[in-house]
């Protein structure tokens, strides 16, 4: 990503955006540690030992907070607690959410990013089906640098380890072993905060998961979220907010396009297109 137009800090997609090389998408893979690249002055990790730092990051295994009773405490507190005070923070309306009925298999939430506060505003309007099986990709030197950071994101909101700061074909298997066990997965196509209203070109992490995964796409344009958390600040302010899903995206197959299957580059740009399109709506319902 440009060091000019983004911000590298808070939950962000898994698989980073570079030019697609050869039809097996490895650098959509290679992608994975670089996706949330940082600005040019975003600050590194404070070091930690070699046997302490084996046990963080992309390394730390997050398998635990999956079992039954860790399960059950998310909910219960997501529930009773989080939840409840995000949408007293965001008091927010949906639109779309129709197009998530009927669906019994595993999606893909894509949404454009604005704020530290997007996660938060995405999962408290999930219906409890869809926000029990959902994992976050969070960054490793933001959320997983430190061992109650670890614990903190993963078992309360069901982060997982995503490198961005060096190659690491694990960081994608990650997202794509969880997308075949059963579980949704959050990510951010833009692979950062935009600075701008506007959104930032997506990069094919999504698309490259769906493809791997056979897992479709549900683009959600989050609304006035930055007004939340703004950026550079560290406080949150009540503010209303929309949150508007669109229909299930998948690849076009062979058949469709009249040749070969659709790639992850095209398929980025109709996700992309799909998140745009719900933001020049600009509907609300509740």
């Amino acid at each position: 990503m440009n060091g000019s137009s983004r911000e590298d800090q808070g939950l962000q997609s898994p698989i980073s955006d570079g030019p697609s090389t050869g039809s097996n998408g490895d650098s959509s893979v290679r992608s994975v540690s670089q996706e949330s690249s940082h600005t040019g002055d975003s600050p590194s990790p404070a070091p930690v030992s070699p046997e302490i730092n084996r046990r963080l990051g992309v390394n730390y295994d997050t398998n635990w907070t999956r079992r039954p009773l860790p399960s059950a405490l998310r909910d219960l507190t997501f529930s009773l607690l989080i939840g409840p005070l995000a949408r007293f923070i965001c008091s927010p309306t949906t639109t779309g959410l129709a197009h998530l009925e009927g669906v019994d298999e595993p999606v893909i939430f894509a949404p454009n990013h604005v704020s530290h506060f997007d996660t938060l505003a995405l999962l408290c309007v999930l219906p409890a089906r869809f926000r029990r099986r959902t994992v976050v990709a969070a960054a490793v030197d933001n959320f997983f640098d430190r061992h109650w950071k670890c614990t903190l994101y993963s078992l309360f909101l069901g982060t997982i380890p995503v490198d961005r700061l060096r190659i690491n074909r694990k960081s994608a298997d990650i997202a794509a072993d969880l997308l075949d066990q059963g579980f949704n997965l959050l990510i951010f196509p833009e692979g950062g905060r935009s600075l701008r209203e506007e959104m930032m070109e997506f990069r094919p992490g999504a698309a490259y998961l769906a493809k791997r995964c056979g897992r479709p796409v549900i683009p959600v344009y989050l609304e006035g979220v930055s007004a939340v958390m703004p950026k550079g600040e560290s406080g949150v302010h009540r503010a209303a907010i929309g949150v508007h899903f669109g229909e299930l995206l998948r690849p076009f197959s062979a058949s469709i396009t009249g040749g070969k299957e659709e790639d992850a580059r095209r398929f980025t740009r109709r996700i992309q297109a799909g998140v745009a399109a719900l933001g020049a709506k600009m509907p609300t319902e509740n």
